[in-house]
């Protein structure tokens, strides 16, 4: 309960001489400096900030507490009503760092500060330092003592010309949080103010709750009324009315589905004829030109077929020479048929001999390199080398699934979201294909969004996600539709 500010009587004499002190939570058996020639005066000059005066010494005077309800009656809202606080506790009980907040709901905001120009002022760090504040503990500061409970949070608020960090609840007569109050100075005035600010908020926290209940709007203050005033029952009609108009309110379907981007196009480079790999030049995801070099193929074994080309061709040229002198037609025909068969032979080793070097046939990306650390191995005529493919053109492919495809046609809008880009590319689907594919264990429909990508902005490979923009459906119906196919399929209907 608020303290009850009243005059008292202190009878100490045998003749019960009375005296009184001025209006305050705090009462002192003794009168108060100054009034040894009139023990019924009571000064109730308002304190300026840091200079106490005699009516201060013992508590808070009438004329304070008026003063600061005729300013938070002239404050319009909770966020001003709150500076009025935190300007008024600064002067009355001389602490040079104020900050109060409140709570909206379960979140905690600052509305009122009053700080020195030295004080490290952080919103977010002071918001912190309050959050410690609970039931449990009510009081958190620091240095650590026996008035509140230790607050490593609080420790980082103070310096050199403010030692002492405190925080308190501030609670209605029901007990509920209503805001949190932070001091920050000297430990003598933290500890000194920390229980005379609770009478003051005790005697104004209604004001506080009536400037919280003003700034609602008026959608908040009708669910507020519906809350607090209707019965069970018209709580229950009015949350099915509003479900069901909700439910049959017709939105645009939106489908999502994987993407993964490829290109129009692949080309393929072999090897041209049975040799072997001297080095490769690029690895997978390099770009390349038009004639850049890819891979460069040995000469020694194209070299030592043709040594024996040369040998097995001299070698024909002595018989037939040896037939011609002997007059052995058949012979000589057939020497000469072999010599020209090596002379074939050899023109194709000097052609390759000179065409070692593997090029790439287009501009693009280096998809696949399956010798790419693979030097000195063996190349047979046709072997895949390498897969490149060009960037101007690309395919956005859309994995579908089955319980989505039947309501998925080609011309619908998509958005499509890349994972590696930061932005967003609209698209239409070209085309669905009718036959059903495997994709992560999974049997999904491919659809597919053409997309112009000259500017390189993806790059095959990338995976995102799709957003297609399908026709307009009630909430239930997109909500229930899966949970309702599900427990059919499982109930056997």
């Amino acid at each position: 309960m608020p303290p009850q500010y009243t005059f008292q009587s202190n009878s100490q004499s045998s003749n019960s001489q009375s005296s009184t002190t001025p209006l305050s939570a705090n009462t002192s058996s003794s009168p108060p400096e100054g009034s040894a020639s009139d023990p019924d005066a009571t000064d109730t000059t308002v304190p300026r900030r840091g200079t106490p005066t005699k009516g201060n010494k013992a508590g808070l005077v009438v004329t304070d507490l008026l003063k600061l309800r005729i300013s938070l009656d002239q404050a319009k809202t909770s966020e001003a009503a709150c500076q009025v606080l935190a300007e008024n506790i600064a002067n009355m009980f001389d602490c040079s760092n104020v900050f109060v907040s409140l709570f909206q709901g379960r979140s905690l905001r600052l509305y009122g500060q009053e700080c020195e120009e030295t004080f490290p002022f952080d919103k977010d760090n002071i918001v912190s330092a309050q959050r410690e504040v609970t039931n449990d503990k009510p009081v958190c500061g620091w240095p650590e003592t026996n008035n509140w409970s230790p607050s490593v949070v609080h420790k980082s608020l103070t310096h050199e010309h403010c030692p002492t960090t405190v925080s308190f609840l501030v609670v209605d007569r029901d007990n509920r949080a209503v805001g949190v109050v932070t001091l920050a100075g000297s430990k003598s005035t933290c500890s000194a103010a920390t229980e005379k600010i609770k009478h003051v908020f005790e005697l104004v926290v209604p004001q506080i709750q009536l400037q919280q209940k003003a700034s609602r709007t008026t959608w908040q203050r009708a669910w507020s009324y519906i809350l607090k005033n209707s019965s069970v029952r018209l709580k229950w009609a009015v949350v099915v009315a509003l479900s069901m108009i909700f439910f049959f309110v017709r939105i645009p379907h939106r489908i999502q589905c994987g993407m993964e981007v490829k290109p129009v196009t692949r080309r393929y480079v072999s090897a041209p004829f049975d040799s072997v790999l001297k080095s490769s030049k690029v690895r997978a995801g390099e770009f390349v030109q038009a004639k850049d070099a890819l891979a460069q193929l040995d000469q020694d074994e194209v070299m030592l077929q043709r040594s024996s080309v040369e040998a097995e061709k001299e070698k024909f040229r002595k018989q037939k020479s040896s037939a011609l002198a002997k007059g052995e037609t058949l012979a000589m025909q057939q020497a000469q048929l072999e010599f020209k068969r090596l002379s074939f032979k050899n023109n194709m080793l000097q052609q390759r001999s000179e065409n070692l070097e593997i090029s790439s046939p287009i501009s693009g990306v280096v998809l696949k390199n399956e010798l790419e650390d693979a030097e000195g191995a063996p190349l047979t005529q046709g072997q895949v080398l390498f897969e490149i493919a060009p960037l101007d053109q690309m395919i956005f492919t859309l994995y579908i699934s089955q319980q989505d495809v039947a309501y998925v046609n080609e011309g619908m809008k998509v958005q499509i979201s890349v994972d590696a880009a930061r932005s967003t590319f609209p698209g239409t689907i070209c085309r669905i294909r009718p036959q059903a594919v495997l994709f992560e264990n999974e049997s999904v429909f491919i659809a597919e969004v053409e997309f112009d990508n000259k500017q390189g902005v993806v790059r095959p490979g990338m995976r995102g996600y799709a957003t297609i923009i399908g026709e307009h459906q009630s909430v239930g119906w997109i909500l229930f539709r899966k949970p309702y196919n599900y427990f059919k399929r499982l109930s056997g209907f």
